[in-house]
């Protein structure tokens, strides 16, 4: 771990119950600790915020700053999007689409990398552990459940979807007990830990003489792997039995692995691991050796791992570490200059693809703001919009971006003095502008949108409401049917037909007769059908986040965020009877936005009844993301 000599990282181990977060040294060397417990009843926020200050207080321990930080890794359980930071699903945390690294990167300034737990404690133990010196290595480890990972020539395989390594759920017994993935005869359903005490408490409830109740003080559910090793220790004959059970199935499955991968080395770890002794350690060897091919378990090291409760958090500083030494050839950016809004995107890239996300910033600047009474840009609002966009470069510049793409959309290309503006900004910012025509903007967005996993397999309708234009595309992951740009942007409509405070009943049933008589021209409710809609934009972005806040979730987890019609129209409603103080003053809606919302909440009700849409999931991608991913093609 020494190839970035001086450098100080941090990795994180988050779980259910607890943060552990560790200032690592280029040795591998863990210079402090700090551990607290992550209370995962607590909103998202609140939990990230205890990360944050564990991280603070592991770093005040080691003697160190936070700038004296190079990077930090974070391992987290479930279902993750590594390369957008996202932690897809993680039950265990009662999590559903949470930006983490955005928002530990956001909290400390410091880039932040994230990979599943299990994933982290493999590398560990390759890297520092007892996989040092190997170059094909799978990891087992065996506690509540049973995880692993997979090192293949020297680097973490993660497969196509990051899936990879899932041996806890290999079938090694057909109709075998029920697994917790509702699939039976999963390795994890017969030899880890909860097997183990599933097993053992039947057969004790059935009258089998057993001293494990004595040692929990007849409590099972407090059965650890500490006890089952003391009962094996005072030879009880029933925990042997069970063990015996559980290691033969592990042992089925390391050899299974072994005739389908070939690893040099297979180690195995977890609280279950750590409490046997050698000799059960052998007996899964014995077992692997039995149900191997041939000689495929020729040379075969199957060890214990070395690192204990450490694990997972070395793996994680040493990803930190990896993603700084082998950091990908391309670091892009891309600014889009909207309407209401400024922001940037900026990304790794490595081989044409989307690595690692590093800013994904906005700045509410209400470019078109008096546009629809003069059909130009006005200064205040030029000179607001400048100063973002000169903010973002020079940003791009420190974090050493390659390639910056600017574009701007609906306002620019409206006015009369867009030309003007775009060659100012080359000027001033030295960023060099192109402005897209709707139907590029609607191109561009799609395929920001369909890039998300999530979306696979679906024919989508594409809603895109902007501040000064809105893109419908239909289309899919093979590409696009069909895509319309209409000047139905919230910040366009809001100027036009919304100037009383509160808004006058009679002036939003006008705009939204408006928006549904340009609709009916140009798309009938047919096109909805049988599609997945997908929404983007800052409107949609702020719905989501208006909706989730009043139902007890979490503000950030605004991407898959299924809205409905009912509560699309009940925000309308809730929206149009406050003014626009009180609109400023809403939980989840950006301030900036309070003059614009109405609008943009309108346009999307209208689209959902005119289109006969009941429902509609949300995307935080879109037209940036669309842009970055052909900058990464042109790249790669």
């Amino acid at each position: 771990m020494a190839d970035h000599a001086g450098a100080y990282m941090v990795g994180i181990d988050l779980g259910g119950t607890k943060i552990l977060a560790g200032v690592v040294d280029a040795e591998g060397r863990i210079l402090a600790r700090a551990k607290l417990r992550t209370q995962a009843d607590r909103p998202a926020a609140e939990v990230i915020a205890s990360i944050g200050e564990a991280v603070r207080s592991a770093v005040a321990q080691a003697g160190l700053s936070m700038e004296q930080i190079s990077a930090i890794g974070v391992a987290a359980p479930g279902v993750l999007d590594a390369a957008a930071g996202v932690v897809r699903f993680a039950p265990n945390l009662r999590w559903r689409d949470v930006p983490l690294a955005a928002a530990l990167r956001k909290d400390l300034g410091v880039p932040v990398y994230l990979e599943n737990d299990v994933n982290m404690g493999t590398l560990a133990e390759h890297v520092l552990g007892a996989g040092r010196g190997a170059r094909d290595v799978v990891g087992i480890f065996v506690g509540t459940g049973i995880g692993g990972g997979i090192i293949l020539n020297g680097r973490l395989h993660r497969g196509r979807n990051g899936s990879a390594g899932e041996v806890g759920h290999m079938t090694v017994k057909m109709g075998g007990p029920r697994c917790g993935c509702g699939r039976r005869g999963c390795l994890e359903a017969v030899a880890s830990r909860t097997a183990i005490v599933r097993d053992l408490r039947a057969a004790i409830d059935a009258g089998a003489a057993s001293v494990l109740p004595k040692l929990v003080k007849g409590d099972l559910d407090r059965l650890t792997s500490g006890a089952l090793a003391e009962a094996v220790r005072r030879g009880d004959k029933l925990t042997i039995k069970v063990l015996k059970r559980a290691t033969k199935s592990l042992g089925i499955g390391v050899g299974s692995i072994v005739n389908f991968l070939g690893p040099e080395m297979v180690i195995l770890g977890g609280g279950v691991i750590e409490a046997l002794d050698d000799a059960w350690l052998e007996r899964v060897r014995r077992v692997a050796h039995l149900y191997a091919i041939g000689n495929a378990m020729e040379g075969v090291k199957i060890v214990r791992a070395q690192l204990g409760d450490d694990a997972v958090m070395l793996g994680a500083a040493v990803l930190a570490q990896q993603m700084l030494v082998e950091a990908p050839p391309n670091c892009l950016a891309v600014i889009d200059i909207g309407t209401n809004s400024v922001e940037m995107l900026a990304a790794a890239v490595r081989n044409g693809r989307l690595e690692q996300i590093l800013r994904d910033e906005e700045r509410i600047t209400l470019l078109g703001e008096g546009f629809e009474q003069t059909g130009m840009l006005a200064p205040a609002a030029m000179e607001r919009t400048l100063a973002a966009i000169s903010e973002f470069a020079l940003e791009s510049a420190r974090i050493g971006v390659e390639r910056l793409m600017a574009l701007a959309t609906s306002a620019v290309r409206s006015a009369e003095n867009g030309p003007a503006y775009v060659e100012r900004i080359r000027q001033e910012a030295g960023v060099e502008v192109r402005t897209l025509s709707g139907e590029q903007e609607a191109e561009m967005t799609f395929r920001g949108i369909v890039a998300d996993e999530m979306l696979a397999g679906h024919k989508l309708l594409a809603v895109d409401v902007g501040g000064g234009a809105m893109e419908l595309v239909l289309g899919s992951q093979e590409g696009i049917e069909a895509r319309l740009s209409l000047d139905l942007g919230g910040a366009r409509l809001a100027q036009r037909f919304l100037t009383s405070d509160p808004v006058a009943e009679a002036e939003l049933a006008q705009l939204r007769s408006f928006v549904r008589e340009v609709l009916s021209a140009v798309i009938s409710p047919s096109s909805a059908q049988g599609r997945l809609v997908v929404a983007t934009g800052g409107t949609a972005r702020a719905l989501a986040a208006i909706d989730l806040l009043e139902t007890g979730g979490s503000a950030e987890a605004v991407h898959g965020y299924v809205l409905s019609a009912t509560r699309v129209n009940a925000i309308l409603d809730q929206l149009a009877r406050m003014t626009r103080a009180e609109r400023r003053r809403m939980p989840g809606l950006p301030s900036a936005r309070a003059d614009v919302i109405v609008a943009g909440a309108a346009i999307f009700a209208t689209v959902m009844d005119a289109l006969g849409i009941d429902r509609m999931v949300i995307s935080t991608r879109g037209l940036r993301y669309g842009a970055l991913m052909a900058l990464a093609q042109e790249m790669g």
